[in-house]
Protein backbone atom coordinates (compact mmCIF):
# COMPACT_ATOMS: atom_id res chain seq x y z
CA UNK A 1 0.00 0.00 0.00
CA UNK A 2 1.02 3.80 -0.59
CA UNK A 3 2.76 4.88 2.33
CA UNK A 4 1.18 4.54 5.85
CA UNK A 5 -2.22 4.79 4.10
CA UNK A 6 -5.18 1.98 5.48
CA UNK A 7 -8.07 0.68 3.87
CA UNK A 8 -10.62 -0.82 5.93
CA UNK A 9 -11.83 -3.74 3.39
CA UNK A 10 -14.90 -4.55 6.46
CA UNK A 11 -17.02 -1.21 5.39
CA UNK A 12 -17.97 -0.39 1.64
CA UNK A 13 -16.78 2.20 -0.12
CA UNK A 14 -17.93 4.10 -3.31
CA UNK A 15 -17.33 3.32 -6.92
CA UNK A 16 -15.74 6.04 -9.46
CA UNK A 17 -16.14 4.05 -12.83
CA UNK A 18 -14.63 5.29 -15.83
CA UNK A 19 -14.24 4.48 -19.39
CA UNK A 20 -10.58 4.74 -20.27
CA UNK A 21 -8.66 5.80 -16.97
CA UNK A 22 -6.91 2.93 -15.06
CA UNK A 23 -5.42 3.88 -11.77
CA UNK A 24 -2.33 2.43 -10.63
CA UNK A 25 -0.97 1.74 -7.16
CA UNK A 26 1.67 4.73 -6.06
CA UNK A 27 0.62 6.83 -9.50
CA UNK A 28 -0.96 9.74 -9.03
CA UNK A 29 -4.21 11.52 -11.35
CA UNK A 30 -5.98 14.05 -11.61
CA UNK A 31 -9.81 14.06 -12.15
CA UNK A 32 -12.36 16.68 -13.13
CA UNK A 33 -15.92 15.38 -11.46
CA UNK A 34 -19.19 16.79 -12.96
CA UNK A 35 -21.57 14.47 -12.92
CA UNK A 36 -24.31 15.30 -10.04
CA UNK A 37 -23.97 11.34 -8.79
CA UNK A 38 -20.27 11.71 -8.62
CA UNK A 39 -19.96 15.11 -6.87
CA UNK A 40 -22.14 13.88 -4.15
CA UNK A 41 -20.11 10.73 -3.99
CA UNK A 42 -16.70 12.93 -3.38
CA UNK A 43 -18.58 15.23 -1.21
CA UNK A 44 -19.31 11.88 1.25
CA UNK A 45 -15.89 10.89 0.41
CA UNK A 46 -14.97 13.98 1.69
CA UNK A 47 -17.21 13.88 5.02
CA UNK A 48 -15.35 10.86 5.73
CA UNK A 49 -11.84 8.97 4.67
CA UNK A 50 -11.09 10.11 1.42
CA UNK A 51 -11.38 7.44 -0.34
CA UNK A 52 -13.12 5.54 -3.32
CA UNK A 53 -12.48 2.38 -5.89
CA UNK A 54 -11.73 4.00 -9.52
CA UNK A 55 -13.22 1.30 -11.78
CA UNK A 56 -13.26 0.70 -15.62
CA UNK A 57 -16.47 -0.09 -17.64
CA UNK A 58 -16.60 -3.43 -19.15
CA UNK A 59 -18.32 -2.18 -22.36
CA UNK A 60 -15.81 0.32 -22.70
CA UNK A 61 -17.54 3.72 -23.68
CA UNK A 62 -20.75 2.33 -23.61
CA UNK A 63 -23.96 4.36 -23.38
CA UNK A 64 -23.12 7.32 -22.04
CA UNK A 65 -26.05 9.01 -19.31
CA UNK A 66 -26.95 5.49 -18.86
CA UNK A 67 -28.30 4.26 -15.45
CA UNK A 68 -25.74 3.12 -13.39
CA UNK A 69 -26.77 -0.11 -12.93
CA UNK A 70 -26.91 -0.97 -16.55
CA UNK A 71 -22.95 -0.62 -16.67
CA UNK A 72 -21.06 -3.52 -16.27
CA UNK A 73 -17.89 -3.38 -14.54
CA UNK A 74 -14.61 -5.10 -14.93
CA UNK A 75 -13.91 -7.03 -11.66
CA UNK A 76 -10.47 -5.27 -10.50
CA UNK A 77 -10.37 -1.72 -9.40
CA UNK A 78 -7.46 0.55 -7.36
CA UNK A 79 -8.77 2.23 -4.23
CA UNK A 80 -7.98 6.17 -4.69
CA UNK A 81 -6.78 7.94 -1.79
CA UNK A 82 -8.05 11.57 -2.10
CA UNK A 83 -4.89 13.96 -1.56
CA UNK A 84 -6.15 17.81 -2.68
CA UNK A 85 -9.06 18.79 -3.86
CA UNK A 86 -10.63 22.29 -5.54
CA UNK A 87 -14.60 22.78 -4.41
CA UNK A 88 -15.95 24.53 -7.53
CA UNK A 89 -18.64 27.25 -6.69
CA UNK A 90 -20.97 24.93 -9.24
CA UNK A 91 -20.54 22.13 -7.24
CA UNK A 92 -17.85 20.42 -9.65
CA UNK A 93 -14.45 19.20 -8.04
CA UNK A 94 -11.07 19.05 -9.41
CA UNK A 95 -9.38 16.12 -7.32
CA UNK A 96 -6.15 14.87 -6.92
CA UNK A 97 -5.97 11.05 -6.18
CA UNK A 98 -3.18 8.30 -5.79
CA UNK A 99 -3.70 4.90 -6.10
CA UNK A 100 -3.23 2.65 -2.69
CA UNK A 101 -3.82 -0.72 -3.26
CA UNK A 102 -5.10 -2.92 -6.16
CA UNK A 103 -8.61 -4.57 -4.64
CA UNK A 104 -11.72 -6.90 -6.78
CA UNK A 105 -15.15 -6.20 -6.44
CA UNK A 106 -17.03 -8.92 -4.27
CA UNK A 107 -20.86 -7.50 -3.78
CA UNK A 108 -22.06 -3.88 -5.49
CA UNK A 109 -24.90 -1.93 -3.96
CA UNK A 110 -27.00 0.20 -6.45
CA UNK A 111 -27.90 3.66 -5.63
CA UNK A 112 -30.54 3.96 -3.15
CA UNK A 113 -32.81 6.66 -1.81
CA UNK A 114 -30.71 10.03 -1.81
CA UNK A 115 -27.50 7.88 -2.50
CA UNK A 116 -27.02 8.37 -6.03
CA UNK A 117 -23.66 6.22 -6.73
CA UNK A 118 -22.71 2.73 -6.40
CA UNK A 119 -21.13 1.33 -3.20
CA UNK A 120 -19.60 -1.74 -3.17
CA UNK A 121 -17.53 -4.60 -0.76
CA UNK A 122 -14.10 -5.58 -2.14
CA UNK A 123 -11.16 -7.83 -0.99
CA UNK A 124 -7.39 -6.97 -1.36
CA UNK A 125 -5.92 -8.29 -4.79
CA UNK A 126 -2.24 -7.73 -3.54
CA UNK A 127 0.18 -10.63 -2.84
CA UNK A 128 2.25 -9.50 0.36
CA UNK A 129 5.10 -7.21 -0.47
CA UNK A 130 9.07 -9.66 -1.26
CA UNK A 131 6.47 -12.48 -2.26
CA UNK A 132 7.67 -12.24 -5.11
CA UNK A 133 11.63 -12.93 -6.43
CA UNK A 134 12.09 -9.55 -8.11
CA UNK A 135 16.27 -9.53 -7.94
CA UNK A 136 16.93 -9.46 -11.67
CA UNK A 137 13.65 -7.48 -12.50
CA UNK A 138 15.42 -4.17 -11.95
CA UNK A 139 18.80 -4.39 -14.03
CA UNK A 140 16.53 -5.86 -16.93
CA UNK A 141 14.29 -2.94 -16.52
CA UNK A 142 17.16 -0.70 -16.59
CA UNK A 143 19.00 -2.43 -19.85
CA UNK A 144 15.65 -1.55 -21.70
CA UNK A 145 15.47 2.10 -20.56
CA UNK A 146 18.68 3.00 -21.38
CA UNK A 147 19.19 2.01 -24.88
CA UNK A 148 19.22 4.62 -27.27
CA UNK A 149 16.26 3.99 -28.65
CA UNK A 150 13.67 4.07 -25.76
CA UNK A 151 16.27 6.86 -23.69
CA UNK A 152 14.97 9.54 -25.42
CA UNK A 153 11.47 8.73 -25.05
CA UNK A 154 9.53 11.28 -23.09
CA UNK A 155 8.98 9.98 -19.48
CA UNK A 156 11.81 7.63 -19.63
CA UNK A 157 14.50 9.89 -18.06
CA UNK A 158 12.65 10.38 -15.21
CA UNK A 159 10.98 6.51 -14.04
CA UNK A 160 14.51 5.57 -15.06
CA UNK A 161 15.90 7.79 -11.94
CA UNK A 162 13.97 5.71 -9.98
CA UNK A 163 15.71 2.65 -10.63
CA UNK A 164 18.70 4.68 -9.22
CA UNK A 165 16.64 4.98 -5.54
CA UNK A 166 16.99 2.58 -3.05
CA UNK A 167 14.23 3.97 -1.27
CA UNK A 168 12.07 2.97 -4.36
CA UNK A 169 10.82 -0.88 -4.36
CA UNK A 170 10.92 -1.95 -7.75
CA UNK A 171 7.21 -3.07 -7.51
CA UNK A 172 6.67 1.15 -7.27
CA UNK A 173 9.17 1.13 -9.92
CA UNK A 174 6.83 -0.93 -12.34
CA UNK A 175 3.64 1.14 -11.51
CA UNK A 176 5.80 3.97 -12.37
CA UNK A 177 6.36 2.97 -15.92
CA UNK A 178 2.64 1.22 -16.20
CA UNK A 179 1.46 4.68 -15.82
CA UNK A 180 3.60 6.67 -17.53
CA UNK A 181 4.83 4.81 -20.34
CA UNK A 182 1.81 2.40 -21.24
CA UNK A 183 -0.36 4.10 -23.11
CA UNK A 184 -2.97 1.14 -24.15
CA UNK A 185 -6.25 1.52 -21.00
CA UNK A 186 -6.30 -2.47 -22.31
CA UNK A 187 -2.95 -2.96 -21.35
CA UNK A 188 -3.00 -0.68 -18.00
CA UNK A 189 -5.92 -2.84 -16.75
CA UNK A 190 -3.81 -6.08 -17.28
CA UNK A 191 -1.28 -4.74 -14.98
CA UNK A 192 -4.32 -3.43 -12.90
CA UNK A 193 -5.49 -6.90 -12.83
CA UNK A 194 -2.09 -8.86 -12.28
CA UNK A 195 -1.70 -9.47 -8.39
CA UNK A 196 1.46 -10.76 -8.78
CA UNK A 197 4.32 -8.29 -9.25
CA UNK A 198 6.68 -11.00 -11.49
CA UNK A 199 3.32 -11.15 -13.73
CA UNK A 200 3.16 -7.38 -13.67
CA UNK A 201 7.25 -7.04 -14.55
CA UNK A 202 6.82 -9.92 -17.14
CA UNK A 203 4.03 -7.21 -18.89
CA UNK A 204 5.95 -4.08 -18.40
CA UNK A 205 9.25 -5.96 -20.43
CA UNK A 206 7.30 -7.07 -23.04
CA UNK A 207 5.50 -3.60 -23.41
CA UNK A 208 8.84 -2.44 -22.86
CA UNK A 209 10.62 -4.33 -25.99
CA UNK A 210 7.27 -3.97 -28.33
CA UNK A 211 7.82 -0.06 -27.64
CA UNK A 212 11.97 -0.51 -28.64
CA UNK A 213 11.03 -2.22 -32.09
CA UNK A 214 8.03 -0.09 -33.04
CA UNK A 215 10.59 3.14 -32.64
CA UNK A 216 13.37 1.33 -34.60
CA UNK A 217 11.00 0.52 -37.15
CA UNK A 218 9.69 3.86 -37.59
CA UNK A 219 13.42 5.39 -37.29
CA UNK A 220 14.73 2.65 -40.27
CA UNK A 221 11.83 3.46 -42.50
CA UNK A 222 11.95 7.42 -42.54
CA UNK A 223 15.97 6.29 -43.44
CA UNK A 224 14.90 4.03 -46.13
CA UNK A 225 12.47 7.06 -47.44
CA UNK A 226 15.10 9.84 -47.19
CA UNK A 227 15.94 10.81 -50.62
CA UNK A 228 19.78 9.44 -52.07
CA UNK A 229 22.76 11.43 -51.39
CA UNK A 230 21.07 13.16 -48.06
CA UNK A 231 21.57 12.47 -44.62
CA UNK A 232 19.67 13.42 -41.34
CA UNK A 233 22.75 15.55 -40.50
Amino acid sequence: MEGTIQVNFNRLLPIFPLADVVLLPHTVQHLHIFEKRYRQMIAHCLDQAGQFALATYADGDGQPGAAESARPLRPAVCIAQIIQHQALADGRYNILVVGVCRAAIERIDEPRGERLYRLARFSLLERPSGHADLTDVREQLRGLLTTPTLSSVRGVRGVAQLLTREDVSTEAVLEAIGSTLVEDPSVRYELLASPDPARRAAIIRRELRGMDRLIRSAQWQMHANWPKYLSWN
